[in-house]
This record gives C-alpha cells, sequence and structure tokens, in this order.
C-alpha cells in the first residue's frame, strides 16, 4: 500500500530563512507609524469622513473620529499582514526544497506590503485627503516586480516535479494526502504551491484566515 512521499527534506538545507526574510517586519512598521501619526494629530481628523466610495469615486459610506472608526482599518491590515506571514514561514518550512520555495516567501511578504501601504494611506485619507487614485493605484507598486519576478522564475528551466501521488488529487486542484509530512506541495497546474489538506496543521491556517475575516465588522467602522 503506498504510504506517500515522507523526504526528510521538508525544510531543506539550508533550513535558515533567507534573509530578506526579516522585511516581513516592515509593514507592521508602517501600520505602527500610521496609527503614531494619527494619534499625534487627533484633533485634524474629522469628526466624520468617508471611508468607501463608488465607481464613480463619490464616498457612500462614512465613519466618526472614534478609535475604531480611526485605527480600524490599521488592525485589520495587521491581522490580515500576520496571517500572510505565517503563510509565507508554513510554506518554507512545511513545503519540499524547490527554488520556487524562496520566490513564494518573497511574494507573501510583497503582498503584505501591499496590504499596509493602501490600509495606511485609507486610514491617513481623512487628515492628507489622499487622492483615491492615489489610494487605488498603490498596490501597483507591489504588485507589478512581484509579477515581473513570477514570470521570470516560471520562464526558467523546470525542476523535478513534487512527487505526489496523482490519487491524492481532488478535482486536479485540492491535494489530500494525511500519510505525506509537507504542509504545501507545488500545483500540478500553474505556479505556485497549495495546502495538503490532509495535514492538521492547514486547516489550522484556514481557520486563521475566516477568522481574520469574521473580525471585519468588530474592528472596521
Amino acid at each position: 500500500q503506498y504510504r506517500g512521499p515522507r523526504e526528510a527534506e521538508l525544510t531543506g538545507a539550508p533550513e535558515n530563512l533567507p534573509r530578506f526574510a526579516w522585511l516581513g517586519a516592515g509593514p507592521f512598521l508602517v501600520l505602527a507609524a500610521a496609527a503614531a501619526w494619527l494619534s499625534l494629530h487627533w484633533n485634524r481628523i474629522p469628526e466624520r469622513f468617508p471611508v468607501h466610495f463608488d465607481a464613480a469615486g463619490h464616498p457612500n459610506r462614512w465613519a466618526e473620529r472614534t478609535a475604531k472608526g480611526v485605527y480600524g482599518p490599521l488592525l485589520f491590515a495587521a491581522e490580515l499582514c500576520a496571517w500572510m506571514l505565517v503563510m509565507g514561514l508554513a510554506g518554507w518550512f512545511g513545503s519540499r526544497r524547490s527554488r520556487t520555495r524562496g520566490v513564494m516567501l518573497g511574494a507573501m511578504i510583497a503582498v503584505q506590503y501591499m496590504l499596509a501601504c493602501l490600509f495606511a494611506l485609507i486610514a491617513l485619507q481623512p487628515v492628507l485627503n489622499v487622492p483615491i487614485w492615489l489610494v487605488v493605484l498603490s498596490p501597483m507598486a507591489f504588485l507589478l516586480p512581484l509579477i515581473i519576478v513570477l514570470v521570470r522564475k516560471m520562464s526558467e528551466p523546470s525542476e523535478p516535479v513534487d512527487p505526489t501521488p496523482n490519487e491524492c488529487w481532488k478535482a486536479s486542484i485540492f491535494y489530500y494526502n494525511p500519510n505525506d509530512a509537507a504542509l504545501m506541495v507545488e500545483k500540478r497546474d500553474g505556479y505556485g504551491y497549495t495546502l495538503n489538506f490532509g495535514n492538521r496543521w492547514a486547516w489550522v491556517l484556514l481557520a486563521g484566515l475566516v477568522l481574520v475575516i469574521a473580525s471585519a465588522p468588530f474592528v472596521l467602522a
């Protein structure tokens, strides 16, 4: 009976995180700096300010100058960034050796910066009157370099296919193999990784995402 791959090289050599992994702390510093600036300029924040706009750029939802209204977006962004960082680290330590492992960790960190800058601009907008177009386009500063790196990596010679048995792929998308020690495996189609739903930690990660999303009504105005 097939027991599935249980390679001892899940974390590979070297096991130390790449140096750029420390950049994962940067988004939290961005959010903390935005929170500190808002605290210092509290009296400049309008009593009531727009927090959502329609396609034409007209405000259609408002918030008040309260802790929740002012700091809520920053707190929610911190939750998202924390989850993204945990996912990136889980992918590094919980997948088999591959050069794409570092790319995926870097991609998670890049998305962290995108989220932190986006929500920081949203939080600062009532005071600085940041143009909506700048808030909307700001993620491109991180997405474009990320896309370029991913395209370059995809064009490089391919590595051996991750040793995952065909019968463990459901609908060619979902991987379920309790006998595989890997938390994440490379996708069969496309580029990147997917969770091994046969690993209980995969469900812990998904539960974390559900909790982050469920917290939105409590932290956002």
